[in-house]
């Protein structure tokens, strides 16, 4: 969605917005990383999803709560 949204606006805070949105849909614990977030030439879009996962100790704890924190590369490109 943020490479479609790319190709049919070049904004990129509305591209970011898509995949965003498209993330948050999925989950809503979802954000996407507005470090990680960039688009190649051939519109490729790179990003990072994060999420913590609700434990019953793990996050609770601050020598495991890193243990909780869930990060997942992603790239896509739409094809026009």
């Amino acid at each position: 969605d943020a490479s479609e949204s790319w190709q049919r606006t070049r904004n990129l805070q509305l591209a970011y917005n898509a995949a965003v949105a498209t993330a948050t849909e999925a989950n809503p614990a979802n954000s996407v990383d507005t470090k990680t977030f960039r688009i190649d030439r051939d519109n490729t879009v790179h990003l990072q999803v994060e999420r913590t996962a609700p434990t019953l100790l793990v996050y609770r704890w601050s020598k495991t709560a890193p243990w909780a924190e869930l990060t997942r590369s992603a790239k896509g490109r739409t094809v026009n």
